[in-house]
Order: structure tokens, then sequence, then C-alpha cells
């Protein structure tokens, strides 16, 4: 008697896989299948898919949009910008230091809460966003010359210290 398997029928209902109608991948025998299970070329799948475990891919991850609810890792290199948030309620915030190479740009009120905060200036003499500088905080501007737009603000807190270089 033909078989696909090349094995008797009554070992054939092993190698058989069906679906269930609650979903559940089950042998020909109804039993649920479990262990690893290989595939070689793509994997196409329409709808949603959940993962019990841990996700390991060898090559690329494209994604329309990514969501991680926590991310524990370091970004070594990332090439090409980036943008964080995409309204002006979107608040990040850094624990630790932050290191720049190249400009950095305010295109509203800049301030500190402790430490000291300097100009940001896109030309470098003219201050051309809101400074703010809190109670009992110090900050220097510097420039041969520090111009002000008109329209700016640098307001200064009470017992701070604003030195002009």
């Amino acid at each position: 008697m033909a078989n696909f398997t090349n094995h008797p029928v009554k070992d054939t209902y092993y190698r058989v896989i069906q679906l269930d109608d609650a979903g559940e991948i089950q042998n020909g025998l109804g039993h649920s299948i479990s262990g690893s299970a290989r595939l070689s070329g793509s994997l196409h799948v329409t709808g949603s898919s959940t993962f019990g475990g841990d996700l390991t891919v060898a090559g690329n991850v494209t994604a329309q949009q990514f969501i991680a609810t926590t991310v524990s890792s370091s970004v070594i290199y990332e090439s090409g910008s980036s943008q964080f948030g995409n309204s002006l309620d979107d608040n990040h915030i850094f624990t630790g230091s932050i290191i720049v190479t190249g400009s950095i740009k305010a295109e509203n009120t800049l301030t500190a809460d402790r430490g000291v905060i300097g100009g940001i200036f896109y030309n470098p003499n003219t201050i051309e966003e809101n400074i703010n500088i809190p109670i009992n905080q110090n900050a220097r501007l510097f420039g041969p010359t520090v111009t002000i737009d008109s329209g700016k603000l640098v307001t200064v807190g009470a017992g701070s210290i604003l030195t002009i270089l």
C-alpha cells in the first residue's frame, strides 16, 4: 500500500500535521506537537504572532514600527540620523553624561537644574534662544561679543551668577 511518508500507515499518523478548531497544531492522532522544528526557506505569517521564549535572528530585522517595553542593551554605533519623540510634550531623561561632538541646537527655552549651563549659538556670538538660569546656579556665556536676538530672554534666578566672557 502506498503512503506519503514511506512508513507503515500506523506510523504515518505521527508524521501528519493538522490544525484543530482552536488553532493548535497537532499530529494526526490529535496530540499537541512539541519540540523543535527546522524550516528551510521563507516563513510568511499573516496576522499576529506570539513567541513564548527568546527570538534569535541571524540576519537583519526590518520593521515598519518597533515597540519595545524594555531595552537592555548598548548600541555601540548607529549610522544615520535619529529622532526621539514627535511632539513638544515628549520628555527624554538621561542619567550620566552626554558627550557631543558637533553642535547642539535648542529650538525652545534651555534650562538646567544643576551645574553649569552654556549658551546655545547658531552664530558664535548671537543668542537666538531663551536662556533660563534657575535659582542658585551659575552660567557662562562665551564670545568676543554677545548679542541677544530681539524678543529672546536671558533670565537669571535669585542667587545665580551669569558670567559673560
